[in-house]
Order: C-alpha cells, then structure tokens, then sequence
C-alpha cells in the first residue's frame, strides 16, 4: 500500500550494492548466501552507511550455517529454526 516506503529488489546482493541508497531499517537476505557471503554482504552495508541506527538485518541460512555473533556493528538478536532453514536476525 506504500510503496514509496520499501525497495524490492530481486537481485545479487553486490548488484543490489551498487544502485541503493540508504539508510535502510529492515534488510532481508535470502538464499542461496553462504555463510562467509552475508558476512561480506553486512559488512559493506556498514561500510558503506547503508544501515539506520535501530537496523534489523534478517537473514536466512540452512540450519546448518553458523553465523557469527557479531558482524561488523551488529550482533544476533535472535535465531530460529523453521525445518531445514534457520533465521538470524541482527542489530546494531
């Protein structure tokens, strides 16, 4: 309903890099990242103060994937289970 409000973009993430501006409030990443990739990808989002003070970053990873408790400026604010698939979200 407000579209003037949120981006979608339905692209790599390095892509995706390149053409935003921020500072976003809520980030979604989404399969297929591997581990080290979200590492990389909060990292620049930082880098590059793409990111608002009160950020949630929500990642989704294979149950098996063991991300670290702090990227950069945020650390884990919570982690879920959902079958084969986990949830981490971070924080700053």
């Amino acid at each position: 309903k407000e579209a003037d409000k949120f981006q979608l973009l339905a692209m790599e993430a390095r892509q995706a890099l390149n053409s935003v501006e921020g500072p976003f409030d809520l980030v979604f990443l989404d399969p297929p990242y591997a581990e080290q990739e979200i590492e990389d990808v909060i990292t620049e989002l930082c880098q590059r103060d793409l990111l608002a003070d009160d950020v949630m970053v929500v990642c989704e990873t294979d149950k098996a994937v063991s991300l670290p408790e702090e990227i950069a400026e945020l650390g884990i604010w919570k982690e879920k289970l959902y079958g084969i698939s986990k949830v981490t979200v971070y924080v700053k």
